[in-house]
């Protein structure tokens, strides 16, 4: 068994209702990524903790400070596949929890309905599927989205899906390995 560290930033198209008086000139959100992965090396499976925060602070904003908060865990498995060339192709499925403050904020009410209540912390709720491919030693490019099960329809956000580089730490891995 290895144990991973995995670091970086996933980019994702923004979605954020805007209040009047708001302009939004970046396109895309960049989300810092933490997690933990205990690989099983002979079964080239994986179960993978991840966590993501994005921030959009809204400066000088009479109505709101913050424009856009959004928090992504996913909990899952992936499979390690090598090529010919040495390098991985993985595949990765698990849960995936979202808090976003814009649909928290849309959800309190005084009477939530029970659909609101199952909600609770996370505002979505569904499968995480993701694919990436290695393209410098431990650095892989993935592709991520969420499928929701709650909270939203299947591609209704399209904040839902990123494009992240991420980094595989471990200090006892050898060198060239």
């Amino acid at each position: 068994m290895t144990l991973n560290g995995v670091i970086g930033a996933r980019a994702f198209p923004i979605n954020i209702k805007l209040i009047p008086g708001e302009k939004f000139n970046k396109p895309f959100g960049v989300a810092p990524g933490l997690g933990v992965e205990f690989l099983v090396n002979n079964l080239n499976l994986s179960l993978n903790l991840e966590k993501d925060w994005w921030l959009s602070f809204n400066g000088g904003s009479p109505s709101r400070d913050i424009k856009g908060l959004i928090y992504s865990t996913f909990v899952g498995v992936k499979y390690h596949h090598l090529l010919k060339t040495g390098r991985h192709l993985r595949f990765g499925f698990g849960g995936s929890w979202i808090e976003d403050n814009e649909n928290k904020f849309e959800n309190i009410t005084p009477n939530p309905s029970p659909e609101v209540l199952k909600l609770g912390y996370y505002q979505v709720k569904g499968f995480g599927i993701s694919v990436s491919y290695e393209v410098l030693p431990n650095t892989d490019i993935e592709l991520k989205t969420t499928l929701p099960l709650l909270g939203e329809d299947i591609f209704e956000n399209s904040s839902r899906t990123s494009i992240g580089l991420f980094y595989r730490y471990n200090p006892f891995r050898k060198k060239g390995g």
